[in-house]
């Protein structure tokens, strides 16, 4: 049976006529009823009592109507769906961590959408403290995240590469705040200086709170906002120095990343670079455009 049959015998069930629906369907009486004749031909039964009245399903009709409207449904919902389907083949998702991935994740977006004009990328910016999640359950192609997001058996469950090394967390100060000027900023150098911070630096303030109490410093903590947002405008206001993390703030003129003394550079939480990975399930290269996008980021670790 086509689809078509289907339709056609869902509509004169509609309308209880063949005629209304020959009139709706844009096609012939006899065209209609022989297509309905070869319809219940394959099938076995009889599917409508013609009576004075009107067409009605029988018994079995109905029955089989139940079925031929759920499918119709399923249809016209493929349908509908086909544009989005073949936008997919050209469209990867892309997601990634506030303040620590997105920088990077969009310039090798931005590279990549250089070398392939018909690639679409759509982002998301990802609060949980599982991103993984969201890779998982394929809401997103790609991650990018510090090894620290990500589960124990990372490396064995997806694909991945290295995506960039960022710096760890910075002292960061207006270019015309006095700590500027020095060439290398030690702990001593913050008694009483206002400072804000982000959050989910709670452990940085408090690794800086108790060497400063050791050394009978004075922590002048003006500040601890939910979003690196309002930090970064209070630096930027020189109305207090931070702890920032991402390279987004590279960008902005007026801050400066202080140089650091050894005995304030342990505060920090992480010694050396941090690295970003990229990691995609292995399925993902199964499909061309996911698979072009990881060869390319592989190629461009290589380089």
């Amino acid at each position: 049976m086509t689809i078509n049959q289907m339709f056609y015998f869902s509509s004169v069930c509609t309308f209880r006529s063949i005629t209304r629906s020959s009139k709706a369907l844009s096609i012939s009486q006899p065209a209609l009823s022989g297509s309905l004749a070869d319809l219940e031909a394959e099938v076995g039964f009889k599917l409508l009592n013609r009576t004075s009245t009107g067409v009605y399903p029988t018994a079995e009709g109905a029955r089989f109507l139940v079925h031929v409207d759920s499918v119709l449904a399923r249809y016209n919902l493929l349908q509908k769906d086909l544009p989005a389907i073949a936008e997919s083949q050209r469209t990867i998702k892309v997601g990634f961590r506030p303040y620590a991935s997105e920088s990077e994740m969009l310039r090798l977006c931005k590279e990549f959408k250089a070398v392939d004009g018909e690639c679409r990328f759509f982002y998301n910016e990802i609060m949980n403290k599982s991103p993984y999640l969201f890779l998982d359950e394929g809401q997103i192609d790609f991650l990018a995240t510090t090894a620290r997001l990500l589960p124990e058996d990372w490396k064995e469950k997806y694909e991945f590469c290295v995506l960039a090394e960022i710096e760890p967390v910075r002292l960061t100060c207006h270019k015309d705040n006095p700590l500027a000027a020095k060439e290398k900023v030690g702990v001593e150098d913050l008694d009483g200086v206002p400072i804000v911070f982000w959050e989910r630096h709670s452990e940085v303030l408090d690794r800086l709170r108790e060497i400063m109490d050791e050394q009978g410093l004075t922590l002048n903590h003006v500040a601890t906002m939910p979003q690196m947002s309002g930090m970064v405008n209070m630096i930027c206001n020189d109305m207090a120095v931070g702890m920032l993390d991402g390279d987004f703030v590279d960008h902005i003129d007026v801050l400066h990343h202080c140089p650091l003394k050894d005995n304030l550079s342990s505060v920090f939480l992480s010694d050396g670079k941090i690295k970003i990975y990229l990691v995609w399930k292995k399925i993902s290269e199964k499909y061309e455009n996911m698979k072009k996008f990881a060869r390319f980021a592989r190629k461009r670790e290589d380089t």
